[in-house]
């Protein structure tokens, strides 16, 4: 009779997923960020079908942009830039972003303010609603001010210009507890 062997060499053909193993506090992490994700999409879909037919004073709302800014802000400067940054470029190949400058100004705006809110501010509601408003308003009027310089539009829509800075800070206020709820899974990301 033949002994078994007790060594076993190593299998040659690991797979990817073989590889890829995540504990249950990083599986609750991604499905933050991928909840995050498909806020944002529903958003941009929301916007592009329902928000924009809504007219006040020649403004309507811009949603895209509110979510990432208020997500980047309630995450760390790394993670919510990243976000930023991904979502912006999503937000410009969907066809609704006003130009391939809003990527660059969503991003540096939300690190920007994500990184004066965890310095100088404490972490809270009225801290993140204070930056995301600011943020938001000066998104709104920085784009107002390239499209002029494109003549893409002129002064006296800059009244217009306003109405939509405001319905994007007035939309923060709805988009703040669903963002919230999704902030919690997988517990804070970070420590102030």
């Amino acid at each position: 009779m033949r002994k078994k062997q007790e060594f076993k060499p190593d299998r040659l053909g690991t797979g990817v997923l073989d590889k890829l193993w995540l504990t249950p506090l990083q599986q609750l992490r991604v499905l933050r960020w991928a909840l995050f994700g498909v806020v944002c999409v529903v958003g941009l879909l929301m916007q592009d079908v329902l928000l924009y037919r809504i007219d006040i004073g020649g403004g309507c709302t811009d949603l895209m942009p509110c979510l990432i800014i208020m997500v980047a802000v309630m995450q760390e400067p790394e993670s919510g830039g990243i976000f930023a940054l991904v979502m912006s470029v999503v937000y410009f190949f969907s066809g609704s972003a006003p130009g391939v400058h809003s990527i660059f100004l969503l991003t540096v705006l939300s690190v920007a303010v994500t990184i004066f809110r965890q310095v100088c501010l404490w972490r809270g509601f009225g801290a993140v609603m204070t930056c995301s408003s600011a943020a938001m308003f000066v998104y709104e009027m920085v784009l107002f001010g390239v499209n002029l310089f494109l003549k893409q539009t002129t002064l006296q829509r800059f009244g217009a210009a306003m109405v939509t800075a405001r319905l994007s800070v007035l939309s923060l206020f709805l988009a703040y507890p669903v963002l919230r709820a999704i902030s919690k899974i997988g517990g804070d990301s970070w420590k102030e």
